[in-house]
């Protein structure tokens, strides 16, 4: 059931007793001697809750005569869509059942098919000729057909009317008339023949034989043009209408297809698709059974609102549509007029309940006027005493963060203006890595004893506050106050102090390593070492380096720095731009960020250094090296740190010096003991040369025994072959003797060897047969001698 609004005149009588009761409740509101601070503030609330009842009566009043027009003038264009739908459906069934009917004239008529026979079994009856085109004539005449095509059995056209009228007969047609299909009239579907041929429908009517009603003599097929009759009966709309429209479709595999031609698009009959995929579509519900009123889009995408009905025996189905913006415009127009019938109620309540209340708080202000005037002096005898504190001052809202109040103070800290900083929160004024600790510490909401924290400038700087804090009541919300002190100089000079410490600390462990060690690599390496982890400087270098300047050794340390360049660089030969500076200047070099003279050099991009000082490694002007550091950017270097680093290179030049001098002294000590060893084997080789030499005069004597009796026998067996052979052997034996007491004594130095021209085949050849007869008859000797005599002196 519906909700019946009440009539305009009660609606008003309603609006004028919610008026009276503003005024009557407004006057009373009025405030009234000292107790308007008292109660103002529950008659103000009084007050407005009778103007908002008013105001909801207005509205809730037009809220319902609103929704009743709205159902009432939506049922009524839903009926009319359905009346209009049904109206559709049943004059494209009449119009069917009409063709229909013209089309069983020529079914089972005995004297029809009689003149069809006679006509087929003689073609040159003129009789039956005629009055076939007759009938055929007078049943086109009739404005729904254009074409009606007598077939025989084979689909054969033998008459048409009209005459000389040639388009392609329907498979359909051919069909029956060739007995494949039953021996009924068929009405056929939206179609065509082919792309360029309009679309049409036939009733192909079979022709039986006269006798026994089961043969077919042929087919009368009647074509109908649907744009004569069919289309203007489906586009024909009762009343005017910018965007009505009937949709005639059917279901064609997955997709709906259009029968006819449609308003908005020419053209559209048996060509548009639409595929069931788009549910939203009133055509895609149609084919997929539903009935009745439904909403969606239509092909162009405007939202519609359309009646479904399925055209009876076919498988068509009816779609009538109208935009849903034709539909609503006239709401629209109405809604209008009542939204400014119901605006004007509204500001006549507004104008009363104005009245009341601009009266009431004009008597409130009055009344807080003078306590204000002297809250007023008061507050500026505070604002002096606040602003002329050199402490920054600032109060926070506790739970938002807000900053809501500053001092010229903290202004001049963080280099933010007033107006700036009210804008702000509290983590905007402090740096990111400790925000959170001093929003956790500030949302506790107590007194705090005093904290050291960073914050940040303006311009991105940091600077260390001393920052006191207490929980205060500031314009009724709960704040905490919170005093800030700039200790950044203090803080710098204690960093300072703990920094100059650290090197001490490390000049202190070098000079015990100098102590220590006794090898320039351990030096150098755990004297970077040291000047790290002792956390004076971020990263050191110590390269040696020879007399012309060219880098022996190297040691690099420093943390989360990439040294891979460095040492390549050094490897190649080449200085660092940072150490080859030092080397034409006394002193300690400083560089600070990457200067022009850091552009040659390979690692510099690499360099995670903020400020680096080099120096040479000198000592009674040799140079032996060079040392190179990293220092923070928050280290201010001064002529003291750079006393302390020229102190550190002298003491580790010094130590090099020392090293290089015990070089030299094992060096000499070591060459001392050679020569001596050497002085010793001399001696032992001059003793085993005189005894050698003794030995090989004696060996030598009987040498020239054997060579001189060797020699007689040797003549006197000179014909007989079997101690021929022994004896060349024994005498050639002792001429290699001979040949080797003459090289001891060469070697004992009482006989000079004689150099002369010697064939080394030869001398393989003799040695062979020594060696032949001393190895076993296992072992197989062979010799590889060279084809041309092997010529030496020796």
């Amino acid at each position: 059931t519906s909700i019946i609004p009440p009539a305009m005149t009660t609606s008003l009588a309603f609006l004028l007793l919610g008026k009276a009761l503003v005024l009557t409740s407004g006057f009373c509101a009025l405030p009234s001697g000292r107790n308007a601070d008292v109660t103002g503030e529950g008659r103000n609330i009084i007050l407005i809750l009778v103007f908002i009842l008013v105001v909801a009566g207005i509205l809730g009043a037009g809220h319902l005569y609103s929704r009743h027009q709205e159902q009432q003038f939506r049922s009524r264009m839903e009926a009319e869509l359905s009346t209009i739908a049904n109206l559709k459906t049943s004059q494209i069934e009449q119009w069917r059942r009409e063709r229909l009917a013209d089309a069983s004239m020529f079914y089972e008529n005995l004297a029809f098919s009689q003149l069809v026979q006679r006509f087929f079994e003689d073609p040159n009856d003129a009789e039956a000729r005629l009055h076939l085109q007759m009938w055929l004539e007078k049943m086109k005449n009739l404005p729904q057909f254009f074409r009606i095509t007598l077939l025989d059995p084979s689909g054969t056209v033998r008459l048409a009317a009209p005459l000389g009228f040639e388009t392609p007969v329907p498979t359909a047609s051919r069909n029956i008339a060739a007995g494949s299909l039953p021996h009924q009239i068929a009405f056929s579907d939206f179609h065509r023949e082919s792309p360029d041929l309009p679309t049409n429908l036939e009733i192909a009517v079979p022709i039986l034989a006269a006798v026994d009603r089961q043969e077919v003599l042929g087919v009368l097929v009647m074509e109908i043009d649907p744009e004569r009759s069919l289309y203007p009966l489906i586009q024909s709309w009762p009343t005017p209408s910018p965007s009505a429209e009937a949709l005639l479709v059917r279901r064609d595999g997955d997709d709906v297809l259009f029968l006819n031609d449609l308003r908005f698009q020419a053209d559209a009959a048996l060509k548009l698709r639409v595929p069931l995929t788009k549910q939203n579509l009133p055509v895609v519900m149609a084919v997929t059974g539903a009935v009745g009123i439904v909403e969606g889009e239509d092909y162009r995408q405007h939202a519609v609102v359309a009646a479904i009905r399925a055209v009876p025996e076919s498988p068509w189905f009816m779609v009538v549509k109208l935009d849903r913006d034709e539909i609503n415009r006239p709401l629209h127009e109405r809604l209008f007029g009542l939204t400014g019938l119901l605006c004007a109620f509204l500001l006549g309540a507004g104008a009363i309940f104005g009245l009341v209340w601009r009266n009431q708080r004009a008597h409130f202000y009055r009344v807080r006027y003078e306590a204000a005037r002297q809250l007023e002096e008061s507050a500026k005898r505070l604002q002096l005493i606040f602003e002329s504190v050199k402490d920054g001052i600032l109060v926070a809202e506790l739970h938002t963060e807000n900053i809501i109040n500053v001092n010229e103070g903290i202004c001049r800290m963080v280099g933010y203006s007033r107006a700036e900083l009210l804008a702000m929160r509290l983590d905007d004024i402090h740096a990111e890595a400790v925000s959170r600790d001093i929003t956790e510490k500030f949302q506790m909401g107590e007194a705090s004893p005093a904290i050291i924290l960073p914050m940040r400038r303006r311009d991105g700087s940091v600077f260390h506050a001393e920052i006191n804090t207490a929980p205060i009541q500031f314009g009724g919300q709960h704040c905490m106050l919170g005093t800030f002190r700039d200790i950044t100089d203090r803080i710098a000079a204690e960093a300072r102090i703990e920094h100059l410490n650290r090197v001490l600390r490390a000049i202190r462990s070098i000079n015990q390593l100098i102590v220590r060690v006794e090898t320039v690599d351990e030096l150098i390496k755990n004297a970077c070492a040291l000047l790290v982890d002792c956390r004076s400087y971020t990263s050191a270098i110590i390269i040696l380096t020879d007399e012309i300047d060219n880098p022996i050794a190297h040691v690099e340390t420093g943390e989360g720095m990439d040294l891979r360049p460095l040492i390549e660089q050094i490897e190649q030969g080449r200085l660092p731009s940072c150490c080859a500076v030092a080397k034409s200047k006394e002193g300690v070099t400083l560089i600070k960020g990457k200067e022009a003279l850091c552009e040659p050099c390979q690692p510099a991009s690499d360099c995670l250094a903020t400020q680096r000082m080099s120096i040479r490694l000198e000592h009674q002007q040799k140079t032996y090296g060079y040392l190179a550091v990293s220092v923070d950017l928050d280290i201010i270097v001064d002529i003291e740190e750079e006393r302390l680093l020229i102190e550190l290179a002298e003491d580790l030049a010094y130590s090099l010096y020392n090293m290089e001098m015990k070089r030299r002294m094992r060096r000499t000590e070591e060459e001392k003991e050679k020569i001596e060893a050497q002085f010793i084997q001399a001696q032992k080789m001059e003793a085993v040369g005189r005894l050698a030499g003794g030995l090989a005069h004696d060996f030598n004597n009987l040498l020239t025994i054997i060579l001189g009796y060797s020699t007689i026998l040797a003549e006197k067996a000179a014909s007989d072959s079997f101690f021929k052979e022994p004896l060349a052997e024994i005498h050639d034996a002792a001429v290699r003797a001979t040949s080797l007491t003459r090289q001891l004594l060469a070697f004992s130095r009482k006989q000079t060897l004689e150099v002369y021209v010697i064939d080394v085949n030869q001398v393989i050849e003799g040695f062979a047969k020594l060696l032949r007869r001393s190895i076993g008859e296992d072992i197989q000797m062979r010799l590889a001698l060279a084809a041309q005599p092997a010529l030496v002196k020796a």
